[in-house]
């Protein structure tokens, strides 16, 4: 009799396998823009910006002897999220989507050149701003604030 009130104890505390929890599904996506691309390279990479549901409100990439010499670009979303970030004297700028189960973004991370860990994740019901720029020593700040 013990026996069996000590497994049906036991049955109580440990979870069955039908009721486990799958993990949830994220998919990231890198968007990559690197100082040698050419015009039609970087319209592509804003190209993907909107096929994942960001918009553009402002852009600006100033080119020169046929690199990108510095770029600005203002991204929002309808969730709330409105990001200035300016970028100058880079190699590469990464952008790092976080995608759910259905394929739509909830939140992303940036880093320039290819060097250290990503920002920390950046959520849709935000605005902000970062800067990067690179004269002899490299300086970069962000500032977000939540909604």
């Amino acid at each position: 009799m013990k026996v069996i009130t000590l497994l049906m104890a036991l049955g109580f505390l440990c979870p069955s396998p039908n009721t486990s929890v799958a993990p949830v599904q994220e998919e990231v996506i890198v968007l990559s823009l690197h100082k040698q691309d050419s015009k039609t390279e970087i319209d592509q990479f804003l190209n993907q910006l909107k096929q994942h549901g960001l918009a553009l409100k402002k852009q600006s990439f100033s080119r020169s002897l046929g690199k990108i010499k510095r770029f600005k670009l203002q991204i929002t979303h309808p969730e709330g999220l409105d990001w200035k970030i300016k970028g100058q004297g880079f190699t590469t700028f990464e952008l790092r989507l976080h995608l759910d189960a259905k394929k739509k973004v909830q939140q992303f991370s940036y880093r320039f050149n290819e060097k250290g860990d990503y920002s920390k994740p950046l959520s849709l019901l935000s605005y902000g701003k970062s800067d990067y720029q690179f004269r002899g020593k490299h300086c970069a700040s962000t500032s977000f604030i939540m909604q």
